[in-house]
């Protein structure tokens, strides 16, 4: 008798349906609202899902066992088939961490609080490849709901009048338009939609043909799918381009970086960048960008390396012998010193002309530990690849390494290997993790390369 009175006492009753606000569900554009996009351009769909604070709370019943954040489905075909002419991006949803049945499978949505509202939201970006209509089906929500429950024992809180729900959101369709047939400048960025950019430079006291690196920054809203750096970048006025390295901290981000040497004392300022993107908006076309020019500190370069001393005006002052005086009277000495500076100088040229080319693949001021600055097991692989290949040194340093060596003959193993530690040499030799047994390696390397 006390427990049945118990039991009556735990039921509940809330407010009819009809009275609450029940769950939406819609299908937006993300971003720029244009009924039309063009082909390759990166276009982002989001699936909105908006319930009652209080109904999710009180009214909402789970429509499977297994526990969800978001107790319902949701129904969109599209969003994991390969039936549209697209292709889908893969882009991370920031936030994105409450689970959502979402056809047969579970996923991840973003969560927000407005108001009196919980809004629960995925995206999924794509690029139209082929011109004409993009057609996504209405996405549908279903969901489970009660007026009353009652405390069970066992089960815990159980629904006495449960029933289901269902809602469609409207559809959406996209116009998909070729590419205007226009020539692409070098500038060009090889991604579609407006960006940002900006340059920073790891120092501006670099003195001439001291290796220093500068690093461009592009962002966009949308993600960057095809970039690639411009042609432009290979030629800076007033300075050599030793290498580029590109980055992706996240896929609206590339960083690249470029290693640079200035040619010049008389060069002062690294020179305005000049990129380009074709921006879709009216009227749609190449939009060309520029960053701002970076003054270097010439005179601080100098006094570094020791070519910029001060010199005052002596003109009226008479002069002074000042060779010490042990030599003053002894020309010979000058004359052996001479040749001394001279072999000295040459061996520098030379050696610096039999160096590889470098690729800037980390900031200039070398990170705190050891660094690898034997270039030995470095130049041993590069020959030994440069034979295997007919390509001369520093045209091996470059993203496409493997694929050459692949097309010279050796197994895809076998290349993706020698180039991922060629990268690892160069990399500690401008400050990145040492290679361990790097000699080692190298010869068991070349073993297998030689092995019939």
């Amino acid at each position: 008798m006390i427990l049945l009175r118990a039991i009556c006492l735990a039921l509940s009753v809330v407010a009819p349906p009809d009275e609450a606000p029940l769950p939406t569900i819609g299908l937006e554009r993300i971003g720029a609202a244009r009924a039309e996009v063009f082909v390759g351009e990166p276009v982002g769909v989001r699936v909105v899902v908006t319930l009652d604070a209080s109904f999710r709370s009180d009214q909402l019943v789970p429509l499977f066992r297994r526990p969800l954040d978001l107790p319902v489905q949701i129904e969109a075909p599209w969003f994991e088939s390969n039936d549209l002419d697209v292709v889908w991006l893969d882009v991370p949803h920031a936030g994105a961490n409450a689970s959502v049945a979402f056809g047969d499978s579970e996923a991840l949505a973003a969560f927000e609080v407005r108001g009196d509202e919980h809004v629960f939201t995925l995206e999924r970006w794509f690029v139209p490849s082929t011109p004409g209509r993009l057609e996504f089906a209405a996405p549908s929500l279903r969901y489970a709901y009660a007026t009353s429950f009652r405390d069970d024992l066992v089960a815990g809180r159980v629904p006495d009048d449960r029933r289901e729900g269902a809602v469609t959101a409207a559809p959406l369709e996209w116009g998909v338009r070729p590419r205007p047939p226009a020539p692409q400048p070098a500038t060009d960025l090889g991604c579609t939609g407006p960006v940002t950019i900006a340059v920073t430079a790891a120092r501006t006291d670099a003195a001439v043909g001291e290796p220093f690196t500068i690093a461009l920054t592009v962002q966009a809203a949308h993600p960057l799918h095809g970039f690639v750096p411009p042609a432009s970048l290979a030629a800076i006025r007033g300075f050599a381009v030793i290498g580029t390295l590109v980055a992706t901290p996240d896929p609206r981000t590339r960083v690249v970086t470029i290693e640079l040497e200035r040619s010049s004392d008389l060069v002062d300022a690294i020179p305005p960048l000049e990129v380009s993107a074709f921006d879709p908006s009216p009227p749609e076309g190449h939009r060309q960008l520029a960053t701002a020019a970076i003054p270097l500190d010439v005179e601080l370069a100098a006094r570094e390396s020791g070519e910029g001393e001060a010199v005052s005006d002596h003109s009226s002052a008479p002069e002074v012998d000042r060779r010490p005086p042990a030599a003053a009277g002894q020309p010979w000495l000058w004359a052996l010193a001479g040749l001394v500076l001279g072999w000295l100088g040459s061996t520098w040229w030379r050696r610096r002309r039999s160096a590889p080319a470098r690729v800037a693949v980390a900031p200039s001021r070398p990170a705190p530990g050891p660094v690898h600055d034997d270039p030995t097991a470095e130049r041993t692989l590069l020959a030994a690849l440069s034979t295997r290949t007919g390509r001369s040194r520093e045209a091996l340093i470059g993203p496409s390494l493997a694929d050459d060596l692949a097309d010279a003959g050796m197994s895809r193993d076998v290349a993706e290997r020698a180039a991922g530690l060629l990268e690892q040499l160069v990399a500690a030799r401008y400050g990145g993790a040492p290679v361990a047994d790097a000699d080692r390696r190298v010869d068991a390397l070349l073993d297998e390369i030689d092995a019939p």
